[in-house]
């Protein structure tokens, strides 16, 4: 059998109902090339089973839980295809997605990784400010050459061969694991080239506290990551660069008619991750 080009690698732990708009969307893809699908169950409970019939492969790989860096490991080791792509659980492409992953995989052989472009709905005020947020970050960070200073696993490629036999996330990671590759990369100047036009939704279900809440431990579990990346040399957002980034945010939200408390949540937001920082260290 041959093997496919791309293989979506996706962890999840406990919620099976948020799969199913995930396989709609792969359902729904257009011009795709050959894929499969690798589902890594992180210690559910229940075990997650009774996934409905796919008409492309799908495999599901359960291990106890040992978090999303080793869950995403584990199911780059079970992958056949050329390009790994990582997707989230609460994430679905667009139909297009895979079709123009393929296409700027092919225009760019140079290139190593691919951020897709990563955008949220309009269901909930969470999803309005994590669009918001994925829209400033998307602008700010790409260059005029088309790469991006910029690694979200929600949908990022990677060719496997540059990986060999390592594995691609540091299970020392408890958050940031993605800031880790982006560091890898850096070290080669390599950016991942940016593929806006591949489009995956993100659309986290929480309230809106529960968003802000967990800043705070974004802040937290990610600093181990940003401590390797300062050592590396590697350019974090400077406070000029997060106050241009808000600068974004209002405006774009300016443009789409929503109120000022959106830019208000996510400022409470990065304060919370600055608590959370500063507790790190």
């Amino acid at each position: 059998m041959t093997a496919p080009l791309l293989s979506l690698v996706v962890p999840c732990r406990d919620r099976p109902e948020a799969l199913n708009e995930l396989l709609d969307a792969l359902d729904a893809q257009q011009g795709a090339p050959a894929f499969e699908l690798i589902l890594v169950d992180d210690g559910s409970e229940p075990p997650i089973r009774g996934l409905r019939e796919t008409a492309y492969p799908l495999r599901v790989v359960r291990q106890i839980p040992l978090g999303i860096s080793a869950a995403r490991n584990n199911g780059v080791r079970q992958a056949t295809g050329e390009i790994l792509l990582f997707v989230d659980s609460d994430c679905a492409p667009e139909p297009d997605a895979l079709a123009k992953l393929a296409e700027a995989a092919a225009a760019h052989p140079e290139d190593l990784a691919f951020q897709l472009g990563l955008v949220s709905g309009e269901a909930s005020m969470v999803q309005r400010l994590e669009g918001l947020r994925l829209e400033a970050i998307q602008a700010l960070t790409t260059s005029e050459d088309g790469h991006v200073g910029f690694t979200n696993t929600s949908g990022f490629a990677l060719r496997r061969a540059w990986l060999g036999d390592s594995p691609p996330f540091d299970t020392a990671h408890l958050r940031g694991e993605d800031s880790g590759l982006l560091m890898r990369l850096a070290r080669e100047q390599k950016f991942p080239r940016h593929v806006p036009e591949a489009r995956v939704h993100h659309k986290p279900d929480l309230t809106t506290w529960q968003f802000i809440r967990k800043h705070f431990w974004i802040g937290y579990r990610a600093g181990l990551a940003r401590d390797e990346m300062r050592k590396s040399n590697v350019e974090l957002l400077s406070n000029k660069e997060r106050g241009r980034m808000f600068g974004q945010i209002r405006a774009a939200a300016k443009r789409h008619g929503w109120g000022p408390s959106h830019l208000f949540f996510l400022i409470l937001c990065y304060a919370n991750e600055r608590r959370g920082r500063i507790m790190h260290e």
